[in-house]
């Protein structure tokens, strides 16, 4: 039986003297989609940060693909696309693209970067300096750059605000097509 993608297992966080998740415990399956709904201040972005390493629970396990979430092995199967982006103003987009996939150059289902850029809508906007792309843009290239080296758990933290409806619709046929090659 393979280990599910995501595990949170009973995972407790206060934050500022206030308890922001209380014994929290879903798994995400490998080759599933999986959606945190809920109000803003629920904790969702606090899971993100708990589950890709970026901050310790105060009780709780969480697990990458079996190994524990703040282990670097288990922070090198993850790629998020967080809530607020921000690129070096002064570097292509598609520096950005090309230095991100050559990180992984092993991973083989690694979509190609024309490609990628194609389906996004990211083509004409690949030869500017990020400083320059719009707040749609600079998402679609943090969803771009998320998907490039084609990692076993990818966690989008409101990535589609700030898209168009096509750009939208796009992105999640992107993360469904990606979802069900495993």
């Amino acid at each position: 039986m393979t280990a599910a993608a995501l595990a949170l297992t009973g995972v407790d966080k206060t934050l500022a003297g206030r308890r922001v998740l209380r014994e929290v415990t879903f798994d995400v399956p490998t080759g599933c989609v999986t959606a945190l709904i809920g109000p803003n201040g629920a904790g969702k972005t606090t899971c993100v940060s708990i589950a890709t390493g970026l901050r310790r629970a105060d009780d709780g396990r969480i697990s990458v693909c079996g190994s524990p979430a703040h282990d670097a092995a288990a922070r090198s199967l993850c790629s998020v696309v967080p809530q607020d982006i921000g690129f070096p103003a002064a570097v292509r987009a598609d520096h950005c693209l090309r230095f991100v996939a050559g990180q992984r150059p092993d991973r083989q289902l690694a979509p190609n970067v024309a490609i990628l850029g194609e389906r996004l809508g990211l083509t004409g906007a690949l030869c500017r300096r990020t400083g320059a792309l719009s707040g749609g843009q600079q998402r679609k290239l943090a969803i771009a750059l998320a998907l490039v080296h084609a990692p076993p758990l990818l966690i989008l933290d409101e990535a589609t605000s700030n898209l168009d409806e096509q750009t939208r619709e796009t992105t999640w046929t992107l993360v469904r097509d990606y979802a069900a090659r495993g």
